[in-house]
């Protein structure tokens, strides 16, 4: 019971977080990539299996998160199609899916390259 609790204030405090840069509160600089994951990973194994499994617990309910925002090519996405589908009463049509889709990889691919920016200038000393 207290480790479903934990996980959900978790994820309300990532969905807090996101909401936050969505509103400009908070600097996109703070999103990292799997260069900063990777190395986060490493320190906290290093820290003792606590820690670690921490970190993977951490890892999961991101992911999770993430896959559950209503970008198209993402589960949310999906999601949002079928609710789109039930309040219109017909499915929404394969074109208007296909270019949600690409708008959707073209989110998902400028997030990339922007945390992938973000953390290589941290790692090369241009970002402190």
């Amino acid at each position: 019971g207290m480790g479903a609790v934990k996980a959900w204030e978790m994820t309300a405090a990532q969905a807090k977080f996101f909401w936050r840069m969505i509103t400009l509160k908070i600097s996109t600089d703070n999103l990292t990539s799997l260069i900063t994951i990777a190395d986060y990973a490493g320190k906290s194994a290093s820290a003792g299996p606590s820690k670690f499994l921490t970190l993977l617990v951490l890892l999961s309910l991101s992911l999770g998160f993430f896959n559950l925002l209503p970008i198209p090519i993402l589960d949310g996405g999906q999601i949002l199609f079928l609710i789109i589908e039930k309040l219109k009463g017909s499915p929404v049509s394969i074109k208007a899916q296909t270019v949600a889709t690409y708008v959707g990889l073209a989110i998902i691919g400028s997030l990339l390259l922007m945390t992938l920016y973000f953390d290589a200038g941290r790692l090369l000393g241009f970002f402190e």
